[in-house]
């Protein structure tokens, strides 16, 4: 019985900010990693309602085909479904990974990456401008469309 009492005890010592990084630390992965299996085994499930509505490509359209290719190890097809996408896909992966680690640790385990204020104006340039050319139906810009 005592024992009993002795584990009730550490339970309730744990603050609710331990539970949730419990939680989170061990939901997150399982979260992924059936998510990203459904990618792999099953293909891409969504739709471009942005395509559906106007006919246009967005920056966005083919990025599910383009991380289905990716976890089938086929980078041409990924490239191809959406060169954006497969481009910043490190830098995405790297930044959510740096989040994870913080909220589940409390401190920053893997180093951040400092990037300018212009940085993220040029990375927003390039989304604006990489979905103005994927809709251009000439040659060269065809390449862009998924």
């Amino acid at each position: 019985m005592e024992a009993r009492a002795d584990s009730q005890k550490f339970f309730d010592a744990l603050s609710r900010k331990t539970w949730f990084r419990i939680f989170f630390g061990i939901a997150v992965p399982v979260v992924v990693v059936g998510g990203l299996s459904y990618l792999y085994f099953k293909g891409n499930p969504f739709i471009c309602i942005f395509n559906d509505l106007t006919g246009l490509y967005s920056p966005g359209c083919g990025s599910g085909r383009a991380l289905s290719a990716i976890l089938r190890c086929d980078f041409a097809a990924a490239f191809s479904y959406n060169a954006l996408f497969t481009i910043c896909l490190p830098f995405i992966a790297y930044y959510f990974v740096s989040a994870y680690l913080k909220i589940v640790t409390g401190k920053y385990v893997i180093p951040q990456l400092k990037i300018p204020l212009g940085v993220y104006f040029a990375v927003m340039a390039a989304f604006i401008l990489f979905g103005i050319l994927r809709n251009i139906p000439i040659y060269p810009f065809t390449l862009l469309a998924p």
